[in-house]
């Protein structure tokens, strides 16, 4: 087994304001926590991993809000709501159940506390992180996807996505929002190609 391949691993930084200070957190796919494979977020000590701090943003985050893992098949961090009566806002987009890939950038709302993905870095040795653009979706038929080199998600002019709930043909680029009819998340929306207008 090549040694460098054997120490490299993935890592997701995030960050938000707390207490008036910028707080940042990085989670490996490897990360120690109170649940093997799986950082929970949240205001309970013990069922947790980050902990808020008692403050007026914090009270509109449940005691055990989110949970961000790793699947070593996509090469990809997720994250899973843990409060349907309080979901998880990603992108604008409510995750009431369910799951969602992250990327570099997302903008993810628990309560009223604003945490951004700041980045998603692949970690080889003692080389310094290099930072991965990846594509919006997990690659099909359970292979893994090609991470060696940045790829960026261009959706084709004509690809659109059906909302699973109502039917309703949206833009591509709303996967990571909520439908603009019946509210629903668009994550399991399937992608189609058509000529028609959206509406």
């Amino acid at each position: 087994m090549n040694p460098q391949s054997s120490s490299t691993q993935w890592q997701l930084t995030l960050s938000w304001t707390e207490l008036g200070q910028q707080r940042t957190e990085t989670i490996s796919e490897t990360q120690a926590a109170k649940t093997p494979g799986l950082v929970r977020l949240g205001r309970d000590p013990q069922q947790c991993d980050f902990v808020f701090a008692e403050e007026a943003d914090s009270q509109s985050i449940s005691r055990l809000h989110i949970e961000i893992f790793f699947k070593s098949d996509w090469q990809r961090f997720y994250l899973r709501n843990l409060k349907p009566n309080n979901p998880a806002i990603v992108d604008g987009g409510r995750l009431i159940e369910g799951e969602i890939a992250l990327n570099t950038g997302n903008i993810i709302y628990l309560g009223h506390k604003k945490i951004e993905v700041v980045e998603i870095a692949k970690i080889r040795g003692d080389r310094p992180p290099e930072t991965v653009l990846l594509s919006q979706d997990p690659p099909p038929s359970g292979q893994p996807e090609e991470v060696d080199r940045p790829v960026l998600f261009s959706p084709p002019k004509s690809s659109h996505l059906k909302c699973p709930n109502c039917g309703k043909i949206l833009p591509a680029d709303m996967r990571n929002s909520a439908c603009t009819t019946c509210g629903h998340f668009l994550v399991d929306a399937v992608s189609i190609v058509t000529n028609d207008p959206i509406e």
